[in-house]
């Protein structure tokens, strides 16, 4: 809730999510997805391999469940993912 006012306005929301730990969880995910953001898990391992295009390698990973203990999710604006 601190930082909606950013919703809709940054470019990219970097977030980590922690569905086990916190149940409130999916509807924060859903709030920043209506606001016009699509999620996509940040790799655990191999961040060091991203080379010159960081963004493209993550955006191989869309969020598609948070079955998942805890991860970082960078959100990006939906106008940027085209």
């Amino acid at each position: 809730r601190i930082c909606q006012p950013l919703l809709g306005v940054a470019d990219y929301l970097l977030v980590e999510v922690s569905p086990v730990f916190a149940d409130h969880y999916p509807q924060t995910v859903q709030t920043v997805v209506d606001y016009g953001y699509r999620g996509y898990v940040v790799p655990v391992a191999g961040h060091e391999k991203f080379g010159a295009d960081p963004l493209g390698q993550i955006r191989q990973y869309p969020l598609t469940s948070l079955d998942f203990d805890q991860r970082n999710v960078l959100f990006i604006r939906e106008d940027l993912c085209e």
